[in-house]
């Protein structure tokens, strides 16, 4: 009978160890996941802010690209000054005075 007693408490010591070992890797398991999924929403939180600023870039350089062309540069305003709204020429008129040339519309 102390024998039988002797085996039933070993293996309830051997069970509770084997309950314990479990619980402790159902633990560490759980710690392991929310580390993950705190990765995941810092990668996510990472790929929106990327996207944002890609966005802003892209619209900044469009805006730049624009406001080339609709003003000239200093070389071809020199070259062309009908683009910048200056007449094409300046009559002298024999009292002294300047007569622009008009243009047809």
């Amino acid at each position: 009978m102390a024998l039988r007693n002797r085996s039933a408490e070993l293996d309830n010591g051997s069970t509770n160890n084997l309950k314990l070992g479990l619980q402790l890797a159902l633990k560490e398991r759980d710690s392991v996941l929310r580390e993950n999924a705190a990765a995941v929403q810092q990668r996510e939180s990472a790929l929106r802010q990327y996207s944002e600023m890609k966005h802003e870039r892209d619209r900044a350089i469009a805006n730049l690209s624009l406001c080339r062309r609709n003003y000239p540069t200093e070389e071809e305003s020199i070259i062309s000054p009908r683009r910048m709204g200056m007449p094409k020429s300046i009559t002298l008129l024999p009292n002294g005075t300047k007569r622009l040339a008009s243009r047809k519309t």
